[in-house]
């Protein structure tokens, strides 16, 4: 494989998990106010409430530090031209942005509050952590190829077992009845 091809498994793993990694994310806060029974333009504007990605500012400001000390560490060990410590920094900056939003710009309360564009931060959050996962692979498709490998193997062991397979569909069922609950369940008073 030459330098900077990025595998077809990896490309569709990436175009896979980002958009359910994003939805998974927005579920996970999603109003309890908006049953499917409201109809499709307000389901719809659940995604973009301002009660989205409202996480509190301190746990943000913890994010964008680890985002900074991993970029500082990848720069020094990655070669000079490398992309990766770049996108880790990029994220560092959108999510100090979110947090300072989260506080509100002028006052410092770590508990946070509810910022109108946190489902934005969040989105592009996730679409940046894509493109990290892309760089990364266009760099070291030697690692890429091992690791895709060495999931595909543990995937198929896992596959294996009755007994593991059963109880990953159990918590998979489990996780999805509780993330889809808002839809399921009218909360409205």
């Amino acid at each position: 494989m030459s330098p900077g091809t990025i595998p077809a498994r990896l490309k569709r793993w990436i175009f896979f998990w980002t958009p359910l990694t994003w939805l998974v994310l927005e579920l996970i806060m999603f109003p309890k106010d908006r049953p499917l029974s409201s109809g499709l333009a307000n389901v719809m504007g659940g995604f973009v409430d301002k009660r989205i990605g409202s996480y509190p500012a301190w746990t943000l400001w913890a994010s964008a530090i680890v985002l900074v000390v991993a970029g500082v560490r990848a720069r020094r060990t990655q070669e000079e031209d490398s992309r990766v410590p770049r996108v880790l920094f990029a994220m560092a900056v959108v999510t100090s942005i979110w947090a300072w939003a989260q506080m509100g710009f002028t006052q410092l309360d770590l508990s946070g509050r509810e910022s109108g564009y946190s489902w934005l931060f969040q989105s592009v959050l996730v679409v940046l952590a894509a493109v990290l996962v892309w760089v990364w692979a266009a760099e070291h498709p030697e690692r890429t190829e091992l690791a895709i490998w060495n999931t595909r193997e543990i995937w198929r062991l896992y596959r294996a077992s009755w007994q593991g397979i059963l109880g990953l569909s159990i918590l998979l069922f489990f996780a999805a009845m509780a993330l889809l609950a808002p839809f399921l369940v009218s909360h409205a008073g």
